[in-house]
């Protein structure tokens, strides 16, 4: 009995936690997705596991048409039921679906987006490939993963059977082996690993780079503080210690 709730445990966190409360840490996002997709000229968007709607409402409201997409069939009910009065006329629709098998047609789609969503899918080559397939020439995959070099795990540990949704320092950096004995639920990536996993024939790496956290957290507890590290950190995503954030930020192009 102990072994199934284990095995249940890891595969309901396998699903990762979805963004319920927007702050400051989702409008830094939604801004370099924003830049990408006008960069891109893009119109019609998938938001591939999308969880409860919270940057598919946001994107749309940026005059986007919008398709969310999630395996947790409630979580696309929430969606749904938060969905208000269109307030433009630009569409958002909600249905579940796995990255592996999209439920569009080939080349018809101008973006994608993975907002920390690779590391939880069941085939990452399936799901590239799937995205491959229904992207327009040009078209663009917009991509959110978390970095090995980041001295903290944030989606939770097991210690002793027993699962901790804290950020736990240093475990990213034990051998790899040893690392997902404590996060079986979650891939982690280095930039080598994340750019061969995406490069692949029709593709094109555009950019890597990495983004800092937002400090949620601590910005309940002192704003001030919370905005001087933004302040400093943003102002590092280009230099040296920006390997050190807390994911990786790609662009990749299909080209043909």
């Amino acid at each position: 009995m102990k072994n199934n709730d284990d095995k249940n445990s890891i595969a309901k966190n396998k699903l990762g936690n979805p963004t319920y409360v927007w702050q400051s840490g989702q409008d830094r996002r939604l801004q370099l997705i924003e830049s990408s997709l006008k960069n891109n000229k893009s119109k019609t968007i998938i938001d591939l596991g999308c969880g409860v709607g919270a940057y598919a409402h946001a994107i749309n409201q940026k005059k986007y048409n919008v398709f969310g997409l999630d395996i947790e069939h409630n979580r696309i009910m929430d969606a749904k039921n938060s969905m208000n009065n269109p307030q433009n006329s630009h569409f958002i629709e909600f249905c579940s679906a796995v990255g592996e098998a999209l439920p569009f047609k080939n080349n018809i789609i101008d973006a994608i987006i993975l907002n920390e969503v690779i590391e939880h899918v069941n085939n990452e080559v399936m799901v590239i490939q799937e995205i491959n397939r229904v992207l327009k020439i040009n078209g663009i995959a917009i991509i959110f993963a978390p970095n090995i070099l980041f001295p903290f795990e944030t989606h939770g540990c097991y210690i002793r059977g027993k699962f901790i949704f804290k950020n736990i320092p240093l475990i990213n950096w034990l051998p790899r082996k040893i690392r997902n004995v404590f996060v079986p639920h979650a891939r982690i990536y280095s930039k080598k690993e994340i750019v061969k996993l995406f490069s692949i024939s029709g593709l094109q790496i555009d950019h890597h780079g990495y983004v800092f956290p937002g400090f949620n957290n601590l910005e309940k507890r002192s704003k001030i503080l919370a905005k001087i590290l933004r302040w400093i950190l943003y102002r590092l995503e280009n230099k040296f210690f920006a390997k050190f954030g807390i994911s990786h930020f790609m662009i990749v192009k299909k080209i043909n």
